[in-house]
């Protein structure tokens, strides 16, 4: 499955890379860091929910784009879950840190601000995530009947650097809280929710 993203955001970049005018600024990827949790509604007395680290890497179409606006469209192979630390009936305690693999696509307006060698941004918008595959790592039950779509929004910002090349580099911070359930019984919901670092290359 990361083989078939890679493969695909391959051809996305292919071909929009020589693209020119005003319609589409440019495509480009991005590779990064999450901090990644679950919020539960009724967690465990015992338990105690905490991030856990995962890797992200997609790539992104900037345009169509009006001035300083515009619309980013992005495909991501995106690790989330979290890290649970139980304490058992004699004071032991274990850790387990299940995970669920997406294909996360999100949807941005993009706001930047005056040009020159290092140029700010924001943007927000919704997000899209479709589940690729999950580790339950002892959350089997919940696990095996979280629902495979996840709906939410990300916001953030971020920095371009110019260069002297057909291209810019750049940093980016977003946060990525869920309107949707992808667990839920009678007693218990539960919602995803991440920090997320990126790193990338924009292709003018």
């Amino acid at each position: 499955m990361k083989c078939k993203l890679i493969i695909i955001c391959g051809i996305v970049v292919g071909l929009t890379l020589n693209v020119q005018g005003q319609v589409i600024r440019g495509t480009g990827i991005k590779v990064g860091v999450i901090s990644a949790t679950q919020i539960w509604n009724n967690p465990d007395i015992n338990s105690q929910i905490d991030p856990r680290w995962g890797f992200d890497a997609g790539c992104f179409l900037d345009g169509p784009h009006y001035g300083y606006i515009s619309v980013m469209t992005e495909m991501h192979y995106s690790q989330k879950g979290y890290s649970v630390t139980q304490t058992e009936t004699l004071g032991k305690t274990s850790t387990f840190k299940p995970r669920i693999d997406y294909l996360s696509v999100p949807v941005f307006i993009k706001i930047r601000g005056p040009g020159g060698i290092i140029s700010p941004y924001i943007f927000g918008g919704p997000r899209f995530d479709f589940q690729l595959s999950h580790k339950p790592n002892g959350a089997q039950t919940k696990y095996d009947n979280m629902k495979n779509t996840d709906i939410g929004s990300s916001v953030g910002f971020g920095f371009e650097i110019e260069t002297s090349f057909h291209f810019n580099y750049l940093a980016e911070f977003r946060y990525c809280p869920s309107f949707t359930n992808i667990y839920e019984n009678e007693s218990v919901s539960v919602k995803n929710r991440s920090l997320e670092f990126f790193l990338g290359i924009l292709w003018k």
